[in-house]
Protein backbone atom coordinates (compact mmCIF):
# COMPACT_ATOMS: atom_id res chain seq x y z
CA UNK A 1 0.00 0.00 0.00
CA UNK A 2 1.21 3.44 -0.80
CA UNK A 3 2.59 5.53 2.02
CA UNK A 4 1.04 8.87 2.80
CA UNK A 5 2.38 11.62 0.61
CA UNK A 6 4.95 13.42 2.74
CA UNK A 7 5.25 16.38 0.43
CA UNK A 8 2.49 18.38 2.12
CA UNK A 9 4.13 21.64 3.07
CA UNK A 10 3.67 24.37 5.58
CA UNK A 11 4.92 27.87 5.08
CA UNK A 12 5.40 27.03 1.39
CA UNK A 13 8.51 24.85 1.70
CA UNK A 14 9.16 22.77 4.83
CA UNK A 15 7.45 19.34 4.89
CA UNK A 16 4.74 19.07 7.54
CA UNK A 17 5.68 16.61 10.31
CA UNK A 18 4.04 13.19 10.02
CA UNK A 19 3.15 13.03 13.71
CA UNK A 20 2.14 15.63 16.30
CA UNK A 21 4.77 16.26 19.01
CA UNK A 22 4.27 13.78 21.85
CA UNK A 23 4.44 16.50 24.52
CA UNK A 24 1.29 18.09 23.12
CA UNK A 25 -0.74 15.08 24.28
CA UNK A 26 -0.16 16.05 27.91
CA UNK A 27 -1.44 19.54 27.15
CA UNK A 28 -4.32 18.35 24.98
CA UNK A 29 -5.85 16.00 27.57
CA UNK A 30 -6.45 18.61 30.32
CA UNK A 31 -7.55 21.19 27.76
CA UNK A 32 -10.08 18.68 26.41
CA UNK A 33 -11.44 18.10 29.91
CA UNK A 34 -11.92 21.85 30.33
CA UNK A 35 -13.57 22.41 26.95
CA UNK A 36 -15.77 19.34 27.50
CA UNK A 37 -17.16 20.70 30.74
CA UNK A 38 -17.43 24.26 29.41
CA UNK A 39 -19.50 23.05 26.46
CA UNK A 40 -21.70 20.96 28.76
CA UNK A 41 -22.42 24.01 30.93
CA UNK A 42 -22.85 26.30 27.94
CA UNK A 43 -25.26 23.94 26.21
CA UNK A 44 -27.29 23.62 29.39
CA UNK A 45 -27.70 27.40 29.32
CA UNK A 46 -28.19 28.13 25.63
CA UNK A 47 -29.67 24.86 24.38
CA UNK A 48 -33.18 25.55 25.74
CA UNK A 49 -32.99 29.07 24.33
CA UNK A 50 -32.02 27.89 20.85
CA UNK A 51 -34.42 24.91 20.90
CA UNK A 52 -37.58 25.70 22.93
CA UNK A 53 -38.54 22.00 23.00
CA UNK A 54 -35.63 21.42 25.38
CA UNK A 55 -37.00 23.71 28.06
CA UNK A 56 -37.60 21.91 31.36
CA UNK A 57 -36.40 18.62 29.86
CA UNK A 58 -33.00 17.74 31.30
CA UNK A 59 -32.86 14.42 29.48
CA UNK A 60 -33.28 16.02 26.05
CA UNK A 61 -30.78 18.71 26.96
CA UNK A 62 -28.27 15.96 27.80
CA UNK A 63 -28.94 13.94 24.65
CA UNK A 64 -28.77 16.89 22.25
CA UNK A 65 -25.71 18.13 24.14
CA UNK A 66 -23.68 15.24 22.74
CA UNK A 67 -23.44 17.13 19.44
CA UNK A 68 -21.72 20.33 20.68
CA UNK A 69 -19.87 18.61 23.52
CA UNK A 70 -18.27 15.95 21.31
CA UNK A 71 -17.77 17.97 18.13
CA UNK A 72 -16.62 21.18 19.82
CA UNK A 73 -15.56 20.26 23.34
CA UNK A 74 -13.69 17.08 22.38
CA UNK A 75 -12.69 17.43 18.73
CA UNK A 76 -11.92 21.13 18.29
CA UNK A 77 -8.94 21.23 20.73
CA UNK A 78 -7.22 18.52 18.69
CA UNK A 79 -7.91 20.38 15.45
CA UNK A 80 -6.41 23.53 16.96
CA UNK A 81 -3.37 21.54 18.14
CA UNK A 82 -2.84 20.29 14.59
CA UNK A 83 -2.93 23.87 13.36
CA UNK A 84 -0.55 25.15 16.04
CA UNK A 85 1.99 22.34 15.55
CA UNK A 86 1.69 22.55 11.74
CA UNK A 87 1.28 18.79 11.56
CA UNK A 88 0.04 17.15 8.39
CA UNK A 89 -3.71 16.75 8.96
CA UNK A 90 -3.83 13.46 7.06
CA UNK A 91 -1.11 11.97 9.23
CA UNK A 92 -2.82 12.73 12.54
CA UNK A 93 -6.31 11.97 11.22
CA UNK A 94 -5.78 9.26 8.58
CA UNK A 95 -9.06 8.65 6.76
CA UNK A 96 -7.93 6.60 3.80
CA UNK A 97 -10.36 4.02 2.49
CA UNK A 98 -10.60 0.59 4.11
CA UNK A 99 -12.17 -2.31 2.23
CA UNK A 100 -15.87 -2.59 3.19
CA UNK A 101 -15.51 -6.31 3.89
CA UNK A 102 -12.77 -5.57 6.41
CA UNK A 103 -14.96 -3.00 8.14
CA UNK A 104 -17.82 -5.52 8.26
CA UNK A 105 -15.57 -8.08 9.94
CA UNK A 106 -14.37 -5.41 12.41
CA UNK A 107 -18.01 -4.70 13.27
CA UNK A 108 -18.69 -8.41 13.81
CA UNK A 109 -15.53 -8.78 15.90
CA UNK A 110 -16.67 -5.84 18.03
CA UNK A 111 -20.07 -7.49 18.52
CA UNK A 112 -18.30 -10.59 19.82
CA UNK A 113 -16.10 -8.48 22.05
CA UNK A 114 -19.21 -6.74 23.42
CA UNK A 115 -20.52 -10.10 24.64
CA UNK A 116 -17.27 -10.73 26.49
CA UNK A 117 -17.15 -7.21 27.93
CA UNK A 118 -20.68 -7.60 29.27
CA UNK A 119 -19.46 -10.40 31.52
CA UNK A 120 -16.23 -8.56 32.39
CA UNK A 121 -18.34 -5.61 33.51
CA UNK A 122 -20.45 -7.84 35.72
CA UNK A 123 -17.43 -9.47 37.35
CA UNK A 124 -15.75 -6.10 37.80
CA UNK A 125 -18.83 -4.68 39.52
CA UNK A 126 -19.08 -7.77 41.74
CA UNK A 127 -15.48 -7.61 42.96
CA UNK A 128 -15.14 -3.82 43.24
CA UNK A 129 -18.67 -2.82 44.18
CA UNK A 130 -18.58 -0.22 41.37
CA UNK A 131 -21.90 -0.59 39.61
CA UNK A 132 -22.33 1.03 36.22
CA UNK A 133 -24.34 4.25 36.80
CA UNK A 134 -28.06 3.60 36.50
CA UNK A 135 -28.59 7.12 35.17
CA UNK A 136 -26.63 6.21 32.03
CA UNK A 137 -28.93 3.26 31.42
CA UNK A 138 -31.95 5.50 31.89
CA UNK A 139 -30.52 8.12 29.56
CA UNK A 140 -30.14 5.68 26.66
CA UNK A 141 -33.58 4.07 26.96
CA UNK A 142 -35.71 5.23 24.06
CA UNK A 143 -39.18 6.61 24.79
CA UNK A 144 -40.22 7.69 21.32
CA UNK A 145 -39.13 7.39 17.66
CA UNK A 146 -37.33 10.73 18.01
CA UNK A 147 -35.39 9.28 20.93
CA UNK A 148 -34.07 6.55 18.63
CA UNK A 149 -32.88 9.15 16.13
CA UNK A 150 -31.09 11.07 18.89
CA UNK A 151 -29.61 7.98 20.51
CA UNK A 152 -28.19 6.50 17.31
CA UNK A 153 -26.85 9.81 15.99
CA UNK A 154 -25.82 11.64 19.16
CA UNK A 155 -24.84 8.76 21.45
CA UNK A 156 -23.62 6.12 18.99
CA UNK A 157 -22.10 7.86 15.97
CA UNK A 158 -21.04 11.38 16.97
CA UNK A 159 -18.93 10.23 19.95
CA UNK A 160 -17.43 7.45 17.84
CA UNK A 161 -16.28 9.96 15.23
CA UNK A 162 -15.03 12.67 17.59
CA UNK A 163 -13.35 10.38 20.13
CA UNK A 164 -11.60 8.28 17.47
CA UNK A 165 -10.28 11.38 15.74
CA UNK A 166 -8.79 12.57 19.04
CA UNK A 167 -7.58 9.33 20.65
CA UNK A 168 -6.61 6.91 17.88
CA UNK A 169 -6.03 9.87 15.57
CA UNK A 170 -4.10 12.66 17.27
CA UNK A 171 -3.00 10.96 20.50
CA UNK A 172 -1.89 7.60 19.09
CA UNK A 173 -0.18 9.31 16.15
CA UNK A 174 1.77 11.44 18.62
CA UNK A 175 2.69 8.75 21.16
CA UNK A 176 3.63 5.69 19.12
CA UNK A 177 6.64 7.19 17.30
CA UNK A 178 7.92 8.58 20.60
CA UNK A 179 7.39 5.74 23.10
CA UNK A 180 7.04 2.70 20.87
CA UNK A 181 4.13 0.70 19.53
CA UNK A 182 2.75 -1.20 22.50
CA UNK A 183 3.48 1.45 25.11
CA UNK A 184 1.82 3.98 22.81
CA UNK A 185 -1.21 1.74 22.30
CA UNK A 186 -1.57 1.11 26.03
CA UNK A 187 -1.21 4.81 26.87
CA UNK A 188 -3.80 5.68 24.22
CA UNK A 189 -6.24 3.11 25.65
CA UNK A 190 -5.61 4.46 29.17
CA UNK A 191 -6.27 8.05 28.06
CA UNK A 192 -9.41 6.88 26.26
CA UNK A 193 -10.64 5.29 29.51
CA UNK A 194 -9.67 8.37 31.53
CA UNK A 195 -11.62 10.70 29.24
CA UNK A 196 -14.85 8.86 30.05
CA UNK A 197 -14.62 9.68 33.77
CA UNK A 198 -16.49 6.49 34.70
CA UNK A 199 -14.34 4.12 36.81
CA UNK A 200 -17.08 1.48 36.79
CA UNK A 201 -16.73 1.26 33.00
CA UNK A 202 -12.99 0.47 33.00
CA UNK A 203 -13.35 -3.05 31.54
CA UNK A 204 -15.26 -1.66 28.57
CA UNK A 205 -13.04 1.34 27.94
CA UNK A 206 -9.73 -0.48 28.33
CA UNK A 207 -10.59 -3.58 26.27
CA UNK A 208 -12.40 -1.56 23.61
CA UNK A 209 -9.60 1.01 23.57
CA UNK A 210 -6.92 -1.65 22.97
CA UNK A 211 -8.90 -3.22 20.12
CA UNK A 212 -9.50 0.16 18.47
CA UNK A 213 -5.81 1.05 18.77
CA UNK A 214 -4.85 -2.21 17.07
CA UNK A 215 -7.28 -1.47 14.22
CA UNK A 216 -5.68 1.95 13.78
CA UNK A 217 -2.20 0.43 13.82
CA UNK A 218 -2.95 -2.34 11.32
CA UNK A 219 -5.09 -0.36 8.86
CA UNK A 220 -3.43 3.05 9.09
CA UNK A 221 -6.93 4.54 8.95
CA UNK A 222 -9.64 5.66 11.36
CA UNK A 223 -12.67 4.40 9.42
CA UNK A 224 -12.52 0.93 10.93
CA UNK A 225 -12.18 2.47 14.39
CA UNK A 226 -15.18 4.73 13.90
CA UNK A 227 -17.32 1.83 12.66
CA UNK A 228 -16.25 -0.47 15.51
CA UNK A 229 -16.71 2.26 18.14
CA UNK A 230 -20.16 3.14 16.79
CA UNK A 231 -21.04 -0.56 16.85
CA UNK A 232 -20.12 -0.85 20.51
CA UNK A 233 -22.19 2.24 21.35
CA UNK A 234 -25.18 1.01 19.34
CA UNK A 235 -25.08 -2.40 21.01
CA UNK A 236 -25.03 -0.70 24.43
CA UNK A 237 -28.16 1.24 23.44
CA UNK A 238 -29.91 -1.90 22.17
CA UNK A 239 -28.95 -3.80 25.30
CA UNK A 240 -30.31 -1.07 27.57
CA UNK A 241 -33.61 -1.09 25.68
CA UNK A 242 -34.22 -4.76 24.96
CA UNK A 243 -32.06 -7.02 27.14
CA UNK A 244 -32.73 -7.21 30.91
CA UNK A 245 -29.80 -7.78 33.28
CA UNK A 246 -31.28 -11.15 34.22
CA UNK A 247 -30.71 -12.40 30.67
CA UNK A 248 -26.94 -12.76 30.96
CA UNK A 249 -26.23 -14.93 33.99
CA UNK A 250 -28.03 -18.15 32.97
CA UNK A 251 -26.56 -18.01 29.47
CA UNK A 252 -22.90 -17.37 30.34
CA UNK A 253 -21.85 -20.96 29.53
CA UNK A 254 -22.42 -20.42 25.82
CA UNK A 255 -22.61 -16.65 25.28
CA UNK A 256 -19.14 -16.01 26.73
CA UNK A 257 -17.39 -18.65 24.55
CA UNK A 258 -19.44 -17.43 21.57
CA UNK A 259 -18.16 -13.90 22.14
CA UNK A 260 -14.55 -15.08 22.41
CA UNK A 261 -14.81 -17.12 19.20
CA UNK A 262 -16.61 -14.33 17.31
CA UNK A 263 -14.01 -11.80 18.32
CA UNK A 264 -11.05 -14.05 17.55
CA UNK A 265 -12.28 -15.22 14.16
CA UNK A 266 -13.59 -11.91 12.84
CA UNK A 267 -10.70 -9.86 14.23
CA UNK A 268 -8.25 -12.19 12.45
CA UNK A 269 -10.24 -12.06 9.21
CA UNK A 270 -10.51 -8.27 9.32
CA UNK A 271 -6.77 -7.70 9.83
CA UNK A 272 -5.18 -10.57 7.91
CA UNK A 273 -2.94 -9.59 5.05
CA UNK A 274 -2.41 -6.01 6.24
CA UNK A 275 1.07 -4.61 6.55
CA UNK A 276 1.94 -3.52 10.05
CA UNK A 277 1.98 0.25 10.48
CA UNK A 278 4.15 1.38 13.40
CA UNK A 279 2.58 4.79 13.54
CA UNK A 280 5.38 6.69 11.82
CA UNK A 281 3.19 7.19 8.80
CA UNK A 282 -0.13 5.67 7.76
CA UNK A 283 0.02 3.01 5.06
Amino acid sequence: MAALDAETTTGGSAPAPLAPPAWTVWALVPVTFVTFFLMAVLWGLIGPVLIPALQHNERLITLTGFFPIELIGVLVPALIAIRLTKTDFRAAFPLKAVAPWRVLFMVLATAGMALVITYFQGWFAHFTGWEYPQEIGELIRARSPMDWVLLISAVAFVPAFAEEMVTRGYIQSALVPRVGLWVGICLTAAIFALLHLTPSGLPTYVVLGLWLSVIRYRTGSLWGNIAAHATNNTLAILQANFVPDSFWGPRAAYLLPLGVVMFGVFAWLSLRGLERNHGKQPV
